[in-house]
C-alpha cells in the first residue's frame, strides 16, 4: 500500500500539533489547508495570539464563554476565521517562560527541585532557540535605529517594526516578501541578530 504523505507528516508533529491539524480538518478544511494553518500556528509564538472577545465569539459561530484565540495579525473575525484553544496557548507559553515542554504547572516544581525541565536534549534545544527568538521579537519593537544594504542608518517606522513579526513568520513559512517590505524585515532582523537570519536573507521568493 502507498504511504500517505499527509500520515507522514503528522507522525511527525508534537501532540499539540497533531491535534490542531485534526481540528483544522475537522472543521471542514482541506488537508492542503490545514497543514498550512498547522505551520503558522506551530510557528508562532505566544506573544502572537490575543483572545477572542464575546462579540467576536458570536461572530465566528462559537459560545460567548468560550475561550479561544486568534493570531494578532486577524484584524476581521468571520465563521471561517481559524482559532486555537487556550490549552494550546498556555502550552506555548510554558514553553517560552519556562523552557519545557511539560505542562505548566509541573515545570515550576521540577526547576525548585533543581531538575532539567526538559524531556530529551532535542526539546533542550528548540527551548533555547524559541528564547533567542521571542528576546529577537521584542527587541525589534523597541529598535530605535537600522541600516540599509549601502550602510546607511535610518529610523524604521512603527508599522514595519509592528509588521516584522508578521512578515517574518510569512517569509519562513514559505510565503511570497514583496521586495520592499523584504529589505525593511532584513534590515531590522540585522540589527536585532535575528537567529533566523540565514533564512530571511534568502530571496523574496525563495524558500
Amino acid at each position: 500500500m502507498a504511504r500517505n504523505p499527509f500520515s507522514d507528516w503528522i507522525n511527525r508533529l508534537g501532540s499539540g500539533a497533531r491535534s490542531l491539524f485534526r481540528s483544522f480538518t475537522s472543521s471542514g478544511r482541506s488537508e492542503n489547508r490545514a497543514r498550512k494553518l498547522t505551520k503558522i500556528h506551530a510557528s508562532a509564538s505566544p506573544a502572537e495570539y490575543r483572545k477572542l472577545s464575546p462579540s467576536e465569539l458570536e461572530k465566528a459561530g462559537l459560545s460567548r464563554t468560550s475561550k479561544r484565540y486568534v493570531l494578532t495579525s486577524t484584524t476581521r473575525v468571520t465563521a471561517k476565521t481559524p482559532t486555537v484553544s487556550e490549552k494550546f496557548v498556555r502550552g506555548k507559553r510554558a514553553v517560552d517562560e519556562v523552557g519545557t515542554p511539560l505542562r505548566g504547572s509541573e515545570a515550576p516544581t521540577r526547576l525548585a527541585a533543581g531538575q532539567r525541565p526538559y524531556k530529551t536534549a532535542a526539546s533542550e534545544t528548540q527551548a533555547e532557540r524559541l528564547k533567542e527568538t521571542n528576546a529577537a521579537l521584542r527587541r525589534a519593537r523597541t529598535t530605535e535605529t537600522v541600516h540599509d544594504s549601502l550602510g546607511r542608518a535610518y529610523h524604521p517606522s512603527e508599522i514595519m517594526k509592528d509588521r516584522y513579526r508578521n512578515l517574518r513568520r510569512r517569509k519562513l513559512s514559505g510565503e511570497w516578501i514583496e521586495n520592499d517590505e523584504w529589505f525593511g524585515m532584513i534590515n531590522i532582523a540585522e540589527e536585532i541578530h535575528d537567529p533566523a537570519l540565514a533564512q530571511l536573507r534568502q530571496s523574496p521568493s525563495v524558500t
